[in-house]
């Protein structure tokens, strides 16, 4: 989900738990890159005509991050601010509706689903996909299912191979301040794509795969998948952290796996999604 994306457009929003963004722009645009090369291609193409010819005026994979560098931009009152998020306690095994107040990203992104499958106006059709397109990316960054009092991570101060910032892309020389959330967000990421650009890693993480279909990750639901996430908050991006320590060596030997499979289910999903409904 980083201020990866762009922790300069960013903006300090307050009152919600997870405020960071979520996968950077390169983690973002990844999985974009590797569901457009597993659509049917009509579809693939249709979707970038939407999105090309309408307000956000961009294609399927920049489109990936419209919702954090334009919406958020523009979002002074931090309206759109929960929905890229849920703050599920890493200490309670079931999922709640009480831990969706008061909105996230469980109820806003069936929501934008089923508006890119039903909007006949064109600017509707193609928000509402470029919100699917972003929502499916933060559903699978595990500090935004994952929580444990420190609103997602950002109050978890950590350090990065001993730096207090990191890196948010390999097209980018800015950096972001380092907490729990931004490790995930951004600084993971940068370090699994090793100086190759997002599609590359996009292609490298796609490997053969032509299409979603048949894939495991396409199997489940829209709440299986977010359990999933849920888990991994727990059972790798907390596990064995404390306050001030430093991310290094076997933690992050630990973590990339888990953010490469995260990024490759992102897109095998998001493909299904946009295939069955647009």
């Amino acid at each position: 989900m980083n201020p990866s994306h762009l922790a300069a457009l960013a903006l300090a929003l307050t009152g919600f738990s997870s405020q960071a963004l979520a996968w950077g722009a390169d983690g973002h645009r990844a999985v974009a890159a590797i569901a457009i090369k597993l659509l049917p291609p009509d579809k693939a193409q249709a979707a970038q005509n939407l999105l090309s010819n309408s307000d956000v005026d961009r294609g399927f994979v920049d489109a990936a991050s419209y919702a954090d560098e334009v919406i958020r931009e523009r979002d002074h009152r931090g309206v759109f601010s929960p929905w890229h998020f849920v703050d599920w306690p890493a200490d309670a095994a079931a999922y709640s509706d009480s831990f969706c107040t008061p909105d996230c990203i469980v109820n806003e992104l069936p929501k934008q689903i089923e508006a890119m499958r039903t909007a006949t106006n064109t600017e509707a059709k193609a928000l509402a996909m470029s919100w699917v397109i972003h929502l499916m990316g933060d559903l699978h960054e595990p500090m935004h299912v994952t929580d444990r009092g420190d609103r997602g991570g950002n109050d978890f101060k950590v350090t990065y191979n001993g730096r207090t910032r990191c890196r948010e892309s390999n097209s980018s020389g800015t950096e972001a301040k380092v907490e729990l959330h931004s490790v995930w967000d951004s600084c993971l990421v940068f370090t699994l794509e090793s100086g190759r650009t997002f599609d590359k890693l996009a292609d490298d993480l796609r490997g053969n795969l032509t299409t979603y279909k048949g894939h495991p990750a396409a199997s489940g639901t829209m709440m299986d998948w977010m359990k999933e996430t849920h888990q991994k908050g727990i059972d790798t991006a907390y596990d064995g952290l404390s306050n001030g320590d430093d991310i290094a060596g076997v933690y992050i030997g630990h973590a990339l796996p888990v953010v490469q499979q995260q990024l490759l289910n992102a897109g095998v999903r998001l493909a299904k999604i946009i295939d069955e409904n647009f």
